[in-house]
């Protein structure tokens, strides 16, 4: 597996389902555009959720991960 340590922009989801990577995730607008598109291709697709634990640079707020995760699932 590979994974891309940063959320990438919308437009390469087509290149991370079609050659299965895994890319980090921390918004809900690319979470749902990244799994509605692989659902049209008939694919489950992994994600790894980015949170932040402190640094303050990218993430979901680790004390918002819950929601996030459950605002995603469908």
């Amino acid at each position: 597996p590979i994974l891309l340590l940063t959320q990438p922009c919308s437009r390469s989801i087509p290149l991370l389902v079609a050659y299965d990577l895994t890319p980090a995730v921390h918004s809900a607008e690319f979470a749902l555009e990244f799994a509605e598109f692989a659902d049209l291709q008939n694919k489950v697709v992994p994600f790894q959720l980015e949170v932040n634990t402190g640094m303050n640079r990218n993430g979901v707020f680790y004390l918002d991960a819950g929601d996030f995760i459950r605002g995603i699932s469908f």
